[in-house]
């Protein structure tokens, strides 16, 4: 059965940024059309902010995620693409020309037959912090890859976030504590509290959060946790993080940190959500 989202994304690069385009092929059921984006875009940003340190990570800066749709949309469709952050922008021909072609060779491999062109366009840009606090953001990241570089999620446990905090009383004159009031820190300088819209968090700065709810949950749950490396396949795709516990009724259980702050801090959020410390409860 042909999916109503294309399983697969494609990165466009522009002169000074990148995108990353999906597809929709048809709008057969609402439900359907939410849970398979919400699900495409959370494994996006997990591919993307848990790859290595490098500089080349740290160059890869995308601002926005477009969705080309071949079909009518239902009203409820549209609905839950605005509840997603997606907003109808208009299709010239000339700036998609590139990305129709790729978008073709896509369907054929997946015997789907669109129409020549899009029905609609819809775009959700990815939000930043205000500019100074994201030019400082960046600049940590870029110090925390020149410390980092070629290590993986795991390798060090504690350490990214440690790194992360010194570099943040170094810019923000912060003091970064490993308890509640640390992640409350973090949380204030990294998520974005705006409602139905993708945040972005720099890579580095991703996988030291993950790395301080670690510290956090040994610190404040007495939790004898356990990282998994993040280590790289063949094709160069890492794991995203995760931690391992041990679970009440004897053996262990598994926390997908990464996927949790993805959910939690990058995707769209309705208006009223927990603050972070409260979600992490949650989940002990």
């Amino acid at each position: 059965m042909i999916q109503s989202i294309h399983p697969r994304v494609l990165e466009v690069e522009l002169e000074h940024h990148r995108e990353w385009a999906l597809a929709c092929w048809s709008d057969t059921d609402s439900d359907a059309l939410r849970d398979q984006l919400v699900r495409l875009l959370e494994l996006t940003f997990l591919a993307e902010y848990s790859q290595q340190p490098s500089i080349a990570l740290g160059e890869r800066n995308f601002k926005a995620v477009q969705l080309l749709v071949f079909d009518e949309l239902s009203q409820p469709s549209r609905e839950v693409l605005a509840e997603l952050g997606f907003d109808e922008t208009q299709y010239v021909p000339d700036q998609y020309e590139e990305r129709m072609a790729a978008w073709r060779e896509e369907a054929e491999a997946e015997g789907v037959h669109p129409p020549e062109s899009p029905v609609a366009v819809f775009k959700a840009d990815i939000e930043r912090p205000n500019a100074s606090i994201s030019d400082k953001i960046e600049q940590i990241q870029r110090q925390m890859i020149d410390q980092l570089d070629g290590e993986v999620f795991g390798e060090t446990p504690g350490g990214p976030s440690k790194l992360m905090a010194t570099y943040f009383r170094q810019h923000f004159n912060t003091t970064i504590t490993p308890d509640r009031k640390g992640l409350h820190s973090f949380e204030l300088f990294l998520i974005q509290e705006k409602a139905h819209t993708l945040r972005w968090m720099p890579p580095l700065l991703f996988q030291g959060l993950c790395d301080f709810v670690g510290v956090l949950l040994q610190a404040e749950y007495n939790l004898n946790v356990q990282w998994a490396l993040s280590t790289p396949d063949d094709s160069g795709f890492a794991p995203p993080p995760v931690f391992r516990v041990p679970a009440s009724g004897g053996g262990y259980e598994h926390i997908p940190i990464g996927k949790l702050i993805i959910e939690w801090c990058v995707l769209p959020q309705p208006e009223e959500t927990p603050t972070l410390a409260q979600r992490i409860e949650e989940v002990v």
